[in-house]
């Protein structure tokens, strides 16, 4: 069962949503991840068992687009807020290896977005069926 409570860290200037890399990686969103995002530490270049911390505008959307078609539910966040800058912001930042301009990772969130529509509409619809 795949965790549906993430970590949103705020400080004064941005926002980030704290996930697991294994998780972007099964959504099939890992390679779209912009270099505006954070990771923990890199060991020889390898990407294992780390903590990636989505930037709060584009990647954030894609991941809960993402998660939510795909896992047919809701994320849920939890706010951790800081005074200064969040920890995060000392982290390397998200090896990002996308091509995508910026219109074209848009498109690909609003294909999640209506995918998610899709799972809403099919719930709903599933809930009448199971109240009448």
């Amino acid at each position: 069962m795949i965790a549906s409570t993430f970590t949103f860290h705020q400080d004064g200037g941005h926002g980030y949503i704290e996930v697991g890399l294994d998780l972007l990686q099964y959504l099939g969103i890992d390679q779209n991840i912009s270099g505006y995002s954070y990771i923990t530490g890199t060991n020889q270049g390898q990407l294992i068992n780390k903590r990636v911390f989505l930037e709060e505008d584009q990647d954030a959307s894609l991941f809960m687009y993402a998660f939510e078609a795909i896992e047919k539910k809701r994320p849920h966040l939890i706010t951790k807020s800081y005074e200064g800058l969040a920890p995060c912001r000392r982290y390397d930042r998200y090896p990002s290896t996308s091509t995508e301009s910026f219109s074209e990772t848009m498109q690909l969130i609003n294909h999640y977005k209506m995918l998610c529509k899709r799972v809403r509409a099919d719930v709903n619809e599933q809930t009448k069926v199971n109240n009448a």
